[in-house]
This record gives C-alpha cells, sequence and structure tokens, in this order.
C-alpha cells in the first residue's frame, strides 16, 4: 500500500539515520545546525553529556536521607547486604514487597561493589539513568527533527525542575522513565519499514525494556506502552485527523464523567468501586484505531504485546520465587492495595481532582512547560513530522489516562515528561532561529504571539526566584559553603537575566542559562535544608551506635520509618504499648527509646519513679526524640 505523502502524515521516522521518502520540509541552514552554543554536533553531544553529569551529580550525597519514599529504596538494598536474601525485601526485617526489586538490586551492586552505604550511593543508579535519559533525547531526536530542535528538547528535559530533583534521590520514577522511553522508542524504530530480522530486533529490546520497567514498578508501563500503541496507530492512519476529533470529542465527554464521578463521591464520600471514565476513553481510542485503520493499528498492536510479553517473562521468576515464599492471598491482596485500588479508589493523600495533572504539568518543566499550549496549534499539527505527532500524542494520551485513574501524585505522569519536551524542541528552534533572523515572528499567527510574550514572562519569573534566593540567603544563610556555591549560582542567573535583556538574538540560551543557575541553586539550597537536624539522622545514628553496643533501645513506631532505618543499620526492636514502655524507664536496666513527640506527651501522663530523661530531638520531620533512664554513654574512640 502506497503511504501517504500529504499535511497529515509526514515523512519523518524515529531514530531512522535514512529517510526514504523526501523530507517535505525545507533543508536546513547552518544556523539552525548550530543551535545554542554553536559547535559541532558531536562537541555539543559531548558538552550535553558533560553538562548532565554536572546536574545530576553534582552535590548528589549532600543531602540526608529524609523522605519515607527514599529510605524505602535505600534501606532494602542495605537489608539484603546483611541478611543475604535477594528475593524479598524487608525495612527493619519487615517484607516489604509494595514494589519489585530491580532498583533494589542495583542499589545493593553499587553498594558492594563501593563497599560504602551512603546517600550518595544509594542515589547513583537513579542520577545515573538521568543523564541516559537526557542523551537519549537528544541522540534519538537529532536524526529526525533536525539538530536545533533535538538540542532545546533535550536541554529543556535536563532543566526540567521536578524531574532533576527526581533524579537527585534515590527514586524509582527516573529510572522506570528510562525503561518506558526506551521502550517506547524501540518500538516506533520497529515500525518503521526495514528488513523483518531488523524490526524484531527492535521489538526484542522494547520488550528488555519493558521487564526492566515491570520490575522497577510493576504493570506501570503497561499503561504508557499502550498510549504509544494508539499514538503509532493514529500517526500512521490514513486519516488521522477525523480520527483525532472523534477520540478527542469522547475523551471530553469522558472527561466530563470523572469529574462528576469525582463530585459525588466528595458529597458522599463513596467511590464508585469501578474507573467508568477510564474505561469508555480507552475504549473509544481502541475502537477508532482498530474500526478505522486496522492496517496500521493491528502490527503495532501485535509489536506492542509482543514487547509486553517479553517482559514479562523477564519478571517472571521474581514472581514465582515471591509465590513459593508468599501466600497466594497476600500476593493478591497487595496487587489490589498498590495497582487496582488506585485506579478507582485513592486515599485521603493521593487523591486529587481530574484536573490535577493539567495544572501541574506546566509547573514540572517551568519555564518549558508554559509553552505546552503552543502544541495544540493544528498549524503546526500540519506541518510537522510524524515524530512530532508520535511524541506528542503518546504523551498526551498518557496524561489522559493518568487523569482518570482515581489515585493522582506528580511522579505518576514522570515518563510523559520526555515526549512532551522532545515535542516542544520544534517551536523552541523556531523562536531560536527567529531571535537569530532566520525567520520573523508572524503576529497574526496565536502560537507566534504567545511564543514571543512567553520570553519575558520566563525571564521575569525566573528573576524574580533569583531575587527571593538572595533574600533567602540573607535571611537564612547556611554554612559558608553552601552560602558561597548558592550566592555564586544565583549570580550566574542575574547576570544571564541581564544578558537577556541586552543580546536579543541570544535570548533563548539566556533563558536557559538563567534556568540552569536557578535550578542547581534551588537543589543545593533544599539539600543543605533537609541534612543535619531536620532529618533525623543524628538520633537514628545513636539509636543504632546504641544497639551495636548491646544496650535495649525501643522504637514507639506504628510503622517503622524507612529513612530511620537506614541509618540505624541494624534491626531495631519496635514497642507500641506505652505501658510497657514507662516500665522498662522505671527499671534500672539502661534503657532507652525513640518515640514521637505526641507519643512523648501521652507517656508523660504516667507515674515514674525517677523522671525520664530527654537526651535528643525533637527533630524534625517527625518530631522524634530519644529518651532514656540514664544518661548517654560516651561515643566509642574512633
Amino acid at each position: 500500500m502506497a503511504r501517504r505523502h500529504d499535511a497529515l502524515s509526514g515523512p519523518h521516522f524515529f531514530f531512522e539515520r535514512r529517510l526514504p521518502y523526501a523530507p517535505s520540509q525545507t533543508p536546513r541552514s547552518p544556523i539552525q545546525r548550530e543551535l545554542v552554543t554553536n559547535i559541532p554536533s558531536r562537541q555539543f553531544a559531548w558538552f550535553l553529556l558533560a553538562l548532565a553529569v554536572f546536574v545530576f551529580f553534582w552535590q548528589l550525597g549532600h543531602m540526608d536521607v529524609w523522605s519515607d519514599n527514599e529510605g524505602q529504596r535505600t534501606t532494602p538494598p542495605m537489608e539484603m547486604l546483611r541478611s543475604g536474601d535477594f528475593v524479598i525485601p524487608t525495612i527493619n526485617g519487615e517484607d516489604y514487597l509494595a514494589k519489585p526489586p530491580l532498583m533494589y538490586w542495583i542499589i545493593a551492586g553499587v553498594y558492594y561493589i563501593s563497599g560504602v552505604i551512603s546517600p550518595f550511593t544509594a542515589r547513583i543508579p537513579s542520577a545515573l539513568c538521568g543523564v541516559l535519559l537526557v542523551m537519549g533525547v537528544y541522540l534519538g531526536m537529532r536524526r529526525v527533527a533536525g539538530e536545533g530542535a533535538a538540542r532545546w528538547g533535550a536541554l529543556a528535559t535536563l532543566t526540567g525542575a521536578y524531574l532533576v530533583e527526581t533524579g537527585r534521590t534515590a527514586e524509582l520514577e527516573i529510572p522506570l522513565t528510562l525503561a518506558v522511553f526506551a521502550a517506547i522508542a524501540a518500538l516506533w524504530i520497529a515500525s518503521r519499514p526495514g528488513a523483518p530480522r531488523r524490526q524484531w530486533a527492535w521489538v526484542l529490546g522494547a520488550g528488555v525494556a519493558t521487564g526492566a520497567g515491570i520490575l522497577i514498578k510493576g504493570p506501570v508501563p503497561f499503561l504508557f506502552l499502550g498510549a504509544a500503541w494508539l499514538a503509532m496507530s493514529v500517526v500512521d492512519a490514513k486519516d488521522p485527523a477525523s480520527m483525532l476529533r472523534t477520540a478527542g470529542l469522547w475523551s471530553l465527554i469522558a472527561f466530563a464523567l470523572e469529574t462528576i464521578i469525582e463530585l459525588w463521591r466528595l458529597i458522599t464520600e463513596q467511590s464508585p468501586g469501578f474507573p467508568f471514565a477510564l474505561a469508555l476513553a480507552v475504549a473509544v481510542w481502541v475502537y477508532l484505531v482498530l474500526r478505522y485503520s486496522p492496517e496500521t493499528a493491528k502490527p503495532h498492536l501485535y509489536r506492542t504485546l509482543a514487547a509486553c510479553g517479553i517482559g514479562v517473562l523477564l519478571a517472571l521468576p521474581w514472581g514465582l520465587m515471591v509465590l513459593q515464599r508468599m501466600e497466594p492471598g497476600f500476593i493478591a491482596s497487595l496487587f489490589y492495595e498498590e495497582a487496582l485500588e488506585r485506579t478507582y479508589t485513592a486515599s485521603d493523600i493521593n487523591r486529587a481532582t481530574p484536573f490535577f495533572y493539567l495544572i501541574v504539568l506546566p509547573f514540572m518543566t517551568l519555564p518549558w512547560g508554559l509553552l505546552l499550549p503552543t502544541l495544540t496549534s493544528p498549524r503546526r499539527w500540519a506541518r510537522e513530522g510524524l515524530t512530532y505527532r508520535f511524541c506528542l500524542l503518546t504523551g498526551a494520551i498518557s496524561v489522559l489516562f493518568f487523569c482518570l485513574i482515581a489515585g493522582k501524585e506528580t511522579k505518576y505522569i514522570l515518563p510523559a515528561v520526555p515526549f512532551f519536551m522532545l515535542a516542544l524542541g520544534s517551536p523552541l528552534s523556531e523562536l531560536n532561529n527567529r531571535l537569530l533572523g532566520v525567520n520573523g515572528l508572524n503576529a497574526r499567527d496565536w502560537q507566534d504571539r504567545w511564543l514571543q510574550r512567553w520570553m519575558p514572562i520566563a525571564a521575569s519569573i525566573l528573576g524574580l526566584i533569583t531575587v527571593a534566593g538572595a533574600v533567602y540567603l540573607a535571611v537564612e544563610p547556611p554554612r559558608m559553603t553552601v552560602l558561597l556555591q548558592a550566592a555564586t549560582l544565583l549570580g550566574a542567573a542575574a547576570v544571564a537575566g541581564v544578558f537577556y535583556w541586552r543580546a536579543t538574538a541570544k535570548r533563548l540560551t539566556a533563558i536557559f542559562a538563567m534556568t540552569l543557575a536557578v535550578l542547581m541553586a534551588g537543589v543545593l539550597l533544599r539539600a543543605d535544608y533537609y541534612s543535619g537536624e531536620r532529618s533525623g539522622k543524628a538520633i537514628a545514628k545513636t539509636a543504632g551506635e546504641l544497639l551495636r553496643s548491646g544496650y535495649h533501645v525501643d522504637a514507639h513506631f506504628p510503622r517503622f520509618y524507612p529513612h530511620f532505618a537506614f541509618y540505624v543499620r541494624k534491626e531495631m526492636p519496635v514497642e507500641l504499648d506505652l505501658a510497657d514502655i514507662r516500665r522498662k524507664l522505671n527499671d534500672d536496666a539502661p534503657y532507652f527509646c525513640v518515640i514521637r513527640k505526641s507519643a512523648y506527651d501521652m507517656l508523660m501522663l504516667g507515674e515514674f519513679e525517677e523522671e525520664p530523661q530527654l537526651l535528643m530531638g525533637p527533630e524534625t520531620p517527625r518530631g522524634l526524640l530519644l529518651v532514656g533512664n540514664q544518661p548517654l554513654p560516651p561515643a566509642p574512640a574512633e
């Protein structure tokens, strides 16, 4: 069947070295090939790599492990090495199967190879995945969208505030984002014309990446791969415009239905027990692509299902080992709580309106996210190629599906962000070209007016943040080394701001420089804020030293805090009965207890022969106290 070459089926192919069809766009000028830094492509790749390593690894270990989320990733690998059990993750000796173990295995490997258990070594895998993700965006995009679009897409990804913040912690989201990106990119390559052996080799690669994603965060990759399948089927269809109009209308209906359901849930405090809106949206999209473009949808579906099958086979051995050791009822209950329940019900902690992701998405990638509305331009859709459309639809459909899921957290849609940044590379490249005088801005085109007005708004926002950072340093000065580094970065942001107003042709480059400097200053100050007393590290390390010295130390935690276990480095007894704690404090035998301030107030309502000694605390974020019936013993000499 002959391939169409009209405004709605562009010629560009993802990751292709050669284009089998003549491009519809005009040849790119030398200026377009040398954007941002005016250096050749190979040198820019090395520059981008060095910049990505700096962004993700600079002061990586400065911040303490203070949150439960990060503690849930840093503690199980440590306990795996201690127990020798690499099948069932544990926290303080208790089974912790909320997430699969691939990330734990990798972090445990870093611990073992380096011989050091620290925040820095725990964060190395996530930071490395962040570097690989940025390089993948650039190296994947440059062959089809042009050097300028690829550079700006990668630089926007690199300076996305939420992505960088997450990549500098030992979390699952950036490794998952890399796995999803690699799987979808490989499937897109496999869908392009070529030898069958080559196509199925890419499908195999997609399956391996899918397996990694499953072993990182369970079935989450399937949703993104499903969105990518729909996107591939639409962009390769004969008439994608009419199909998108119908799908868009029904998506709005599903969105309205989810809004009504959420209002009903707020009024009655009852969940419907089934994701009706999500089911409607998925059914409509699947029906449309299978009904109106089966010649493109079915081959894409077979390859996607093959990748998912390979991924499941790779994850199956671990799953079987878990089934041998755990009761089937426990596994079913865990799967229901961690996957199904969050689809149509949610706790008060992660429940939000269907508009949640539409609001947070632009702020996740400030200042670039403010340009996302330009991607809705029909004129841009008509003149861009398949790669742009595929990336835009993959991100949009993914976000749509997550909007129709009850449980909502910002990190859930992080795997969609690189696809939006790839699509944003085009308008950013065009804007830079126009600033350099290649083309002028069209005052009659709303997206050109948006691009033109975005620049002073972005520069003003970054300038305000720079001033706010300087005020913070003056009011709450950190340690001298941190103060000097943060002041230097904010000074660089101020210089870039001056450059923005004085050099019109380089305004976009100045905005990038301001974003990078402000982002790194914020990263440093945040890391310093959550270190020392605010992290609870001191109490945890003291409790661990007491345990290793043979003292009786209890924890009064209804749920043991993972970040606390990371610093204790030894299994710690849990005592929930305040009467027993009071009795032990009244005994003559040395006794210590780590307790929250609220529970300590209740403990002190009882009678004591001699009032317990408050030895350490309270410390944030949990208001922890260390109490005992005798002073702390002297620290062992090093």
